[in-house]
């Protein structure tokens, strides 16, 4: 697994603190946000409000089997009409390998041996070894959202491929520029809103309960491939109670930051902006926010 890869897989467990409920940090009343219908597509077209070109959105799950990937007809003509591709974070800056393999250690020295009980240090360290094939002691001091990063390819049964690395090829291949709504430091803060000791107790829950969580999860990826953005959101909203205030800077905050920049962007020229699904449907999701500026955001089949 390259730590490209590594990253999204850890930065995809992240998002499923709010999806599965296995995982979840996440609640939302029900009654507290009116429900916005969204079609089934994970493609849309952004127009009108003055600009001269339509922009295209795209919702992506960060990792999935290669074959289970879909770039079909519509995905490929809309990104050839576009002149820029935008995505969540640039992982093709020079910058972002030297970074994150500073940011993916814990201060202080900790090591997840401090963080867990003897008995189930041995758990997470066997698992390691038996399931994955690798030492855990050359890794103490990374960080517990990392190690979990380390389980998606087993979870998954393939060897997983990201839909930002295959968009970042296409954009080389046409000599597109790749920009970001975010940087590194910022999404690692995200991370970091989770203590260790939380990060180290939610590794061994998965080791645990792995067969549980693992179907748990082939829910959320069938979702996805049903392209039912409204389903994955209606996962998120089930999801077992935990701080608000986590959910609020994950996507509702993240959601309204980007609004500005993908007006200014997509004025600029026609992009391609691809984000994970789970930003599009809601009453704060980028689609709903997008309309509310005056854009018209009709789903591509």
């Amino acid at each position: 697994m390259t730590i490209r890869t590594l990253f999204l897989a850890t930065y995809l467990l992240l998002s499923l603190f709010l999806v599965i409920p296995g995982f979840g940090l996440g609640r939302e009343d029900p009654g507290k946000k009116k429900v916005v219908k969204m079609e089934n597509s994970l493609l849309w077209q952004i127009s009108g409000n003055g600009l001269e070109k339509p922009s295209f959105l795209y919702g992506t799950i960060h990792l999935i089997c290669e074959q289970d990937m879909q770039f079909t007809p519509e995905i490929q003509a809309s990104f050839a009409s576009t002149d820029q591709l935008v995505l969540e974070i640039n992982m093709m800056d020079p910058e972002f390998l030297i970074d994150i393999q500073r940011l993916m250690f814990m201060q202080d020295d900790k090591k997840l041996a401090d963080l867990l009980g003897p008995d189930d240090y041995s758990k997470v360290k066997s698992f390691f070894s038996d399931s994955l094939g690798m030492d855990l002691q050359l890794m103490e001091r990374v960080k517990p959202f990392f190690l979990q990063g380390m389980l998606y390819g087993q979870i998954l049964g393939c060897q997983p491929e990201g839909y930002e690395q295959k968009f970042m090829e296409m954009a080389s291949d046409a000599n597109k520029n790749v920009l970001a709504l975010e940087t590194l430091q910022l999404q690692m803060e995200l991370f970091d809103q989770i203590p260790y000791q939380k990060q180290a107790a939610l590794l061994l829950e998965i080791i645990v309960d792995y067969e549980e969580n693992k179907q748990e999860f082939f829910e959320l990826v069938n979702t996805y491939k049903k392209q039912d953005i409204e389903g994955a959101y209606q996962l998120i909203k089930k999801a077992d109670a935990g701080p608000e205030s986590f959910e609020e800077a994950l996507l509702t905050k993240r959601n309204m930051n980007w609004i500005p920049m993908i007006e200014e962007m997509a004025k600029d020229k026609p992009t391609f902006i691809a984000v994970g699904a789970g930003h599009l449907a809601g009453e704060n999701g980028v689609i709903n926010l997008l309309r509310q500026k005056g854009y018209q955001v009709k789903p591509v089949q």
